[in-house]
């Protein structure tokens, strides 16, 4: 399928998200290389850790510091599926079609990202909740770390032996980073289970944080966003049977779901705002004007898509 054949809703997807990308990375690095006087990020950096007792100032300093890197990452995790999705749309050579499920799993990466980065750097929490937040995590991202080590192949094992070993030891070396930073794990009823981190006398947040939970909470206007992505990335027959056209016997024809596409397209501008708008809210910046060409973006590829279901509603291919 060469370009003049495909779908004026893809085409226009292909563009608002070749902009959002550039204007998203220019907007973020922005707002994080001047911060503004009295920012949650310079009040974080500069005031907040002189209020522990000294034997832990040290050790949250680096926790937080960890935290921003982390964030920092997933932003580019954010940007980088946000190119993947038009990279994958942008089909030039007529022997190839637009992808039929792929967008959607990027897509969703990038929600999940943006959604962790709001839990983050969530400007109306504590410089001790945003600690938390942080050592919460840096548990996760160290326990699947160590479990994916223990399953490197012995045949492999020899030649990856330092990054393997290293992984395995993550566990304990982030707990105690924690603790020098004066954060308490509290085990459940039972005594087996850490189910919760919390600052003796202070915040407290619990030990698992479910994606799917975050994802309702930055994108409160799509609550099921990412049962979507999920169906696609468990291959769900409730969200690949969209892309059926017809069945002839044993045989099935399939297609691009064009409205899937632009649906999917327009998660990943909302995932760059959620980011845009949590970066700003952090280091003190108004993202009014940003944000408005951005809705520009969205409110244009909707109206492409409104026109496409008129138009096929009535049999036009």
């Amino acid at each position: 399928m060469d370009s003049s054949q495909t779908p004026a809703v893809i085409r226009k997807a292909v563009v608002a998200l070749r902009q959002e990308e550039t204007k998203f990375t220019t907007e973020v690095r922005r707002y994080s290389t001047d911060p503004q006087p009295g920012c949650p990020f310079l009040v974080d950096r500069d005031v907040a850790w002189k209020s522990a007792h000294h034997k832990y100032r040290t050790s949250r300093q680096k926790l937080w510091k960890e935290t921003i890197r982390h964030a920092e990452l997933m932003s580019e995790n954010v940007v980088d599926h946000v190119r993947a999705v038009r990279r994958l749309l942008a089909v030039e050579d007529s022997s190839e079609s637009p992808p039929l499920f792929a967008h959607m799993t990027a897509m969703r990466v990038a929600c999940e990202a943006a959604a962790q980065i709001a839990y983050l750097y969530d400007s109306s929490v504590s410089y001790e909740q945003r600690l938390l937040r942080g050592a919460v995590l840096l548990r996760d991202n160290a326990a699947h770390s160590a479990k994916a080590a223990n399953t490197v192949p012995s045949a492999l094992s020899p030649l990856v032996q330092p990054g393997v070993a290293a992984a395995q030891r993550l566990p304990a070396k982030i707990a105690d980073q924690i603790t020098k930073a004066g954060i308490v794990e509290v085990l459940g009823g039972r005594g087996k289970t850490v189910t919760r981190l919390e600052i003796p006398n202070g915040a407290k947040e619990p030990a698992i944080v479910q994606k799917s939970t975050l994802i309702k909470s930055a994108f409160a206007d799509r609550p099921g966003l990412f049962n979507y992505g999920s169906g696609v990335a468990h291959s769900m027959q409730w969200m690949l049977g969209d892309a059926v056209v017809e069945r002839v016997g044993t045989q099935t024809r399939l297609a691009p779901d064009v409205i899937g596409i632009g649906a999917a397209t327009l998660s990943c501008i909302e995932a760059c705002g959620v980011v845009a708008a949590t970066f700003a809210a952090y280091f003190g910046h108004d993202p009014l004007r940003a944000e408005r060409s951005r809705q520009t973006r969205h409110q244009a590829l909707t109206v492409w898509m409104q026109q496409h279901m008129v138009t096929t509603s009535h049999g036009a291919v």
